[in-house]
């Protein structure tokens, strides 16, 4: 979507486009992934489900409200970026306004997940804070998490195995090795889209001195951790069987595999960030499909 475009739209156009929900199968993976492995195990509460997928969207659009809002604070986003353009780059909201749909976002989290605080116990408020503080301190500051380098690992672990395990607690009471091992599986997605996020965005991360790991390690070790990321994926799913015993159906991503293939050689045959501008979206869609694949394969399991 062009600037000019998104100066065309309305209001409620413009926060759903700040919400970035193209993005939000990695809060969404986790969560639906921990309730089929519980319901699998003979355990379901939708409401405490349903609380659970939308505090997590919430947080993940709360903290893409402040990424948007404190990058353009500080200058790292511009009108000549290569990614899609920001609400507070363009001006096409204020800075408060930014920031009130930023508060709106976390607050809502913190509403949603009182169900879950009074099923999950202490435990659930310290996450919630943390993921609060985590999603303002990713974009705020000179030693935020995406300028030290950090975020690489917070993404993986928390739209992974953190995410699917406390989504089986909240259903179980009951914290499981498997769910932990299965959760690598979204994180390695989560991670396939940041790295791609920051290679399209290495030049001009590098010319405003926001330090990610692939302007620390340079464009080809982005490629590497992009490959590594969507190799293990593939690897999971068959550790799985042998370990956990999971059911054949759930190799049902692996029709996707030439696919990615296809699209690991693109990745490895880039050369430069606007060579990756077309791979984000392709990135997305793959990511799309790979969780909807898995997720069938687990509720077609729970079903028999």
């Amino acid at each position: 979507m062009t600037a000019k475009t998104l100066s065309e739209k309305s209001f409620f156009s413009l926060a759903i486009y700040g919400a970035r929900p193209k993005t939000l199968v990695a809060s969404f993976f986790p969560v639906i992934l921990g309730m089929l492995l519980a319901r699998f195990n003979g355990f379901y509460d939708i409401k405490i489900y349903l609380c659970t997928l939308f505090t997590a969207g919430f947080i993940q659009i709360g903290t893409n409200y402040a990424n948007d809002f404190f990058d353009s604070n500080a200058g790292r986003d511009t009108k000549q970026r290569l990614g899609p353009p920001r609400l507070g780059s363009l001006n096409l909201v204020s800075k408060r306004t930014l920031s009130n749909l930023m508060i709106f976002s976390f607050v809502a989290a913190a509403t949603l997940s009182i169900p879950l605080i009074s099923t999950g116990g202490p435990i659930i408020t310290y996450l919630m804070i943390a993921a609060v503080i985590l999603g303002m301190v990713y974009s705020y500051g000179r030693y935020s998490l995406a300028n030290t380098g950090l975020s690489n690992l917070i993404v993986f672990v928390v739209f992974g195995p953190l995410g699917t395990v406390m989504s089986y607690y909240l259903q179980t009471g009951l914290y499981e090795t498997k769910a932990a091992f299965l959760g690598i599986l979204p994180g390695c997605l989560s991670l396939m889209l940041f790295a791609m996020n920051n290679l399209r965005d290495y030049e001009e991360d590098k010319a405003h001195g926001k330090k990610t790991l692939v302007v620390r390690f340079g464009f080809a070790w982005g490629k590497k951790e992009y490959l590594t990321a969507l190799f293990s994926a593939w690897i999971i799913l068959p550790i799985s069987m042998m370990i956990y015993h999971t059911p054949l159906i759930t190799l049902l991503p692996l029709f996707l595999l030439p696919k990615g293939m296809r699209l690991a050689k693109k990745v490895r045959d880039a050369q430069t960030p606007l060579d990756i501008i077309p791979l984000f979206e392709e990135t997305a869609k793959y990511n799309v499909l790979f969780a909807l694949c898995y997720i069938l394969g687990w509720r077609i399991s729970t079903a028999m």
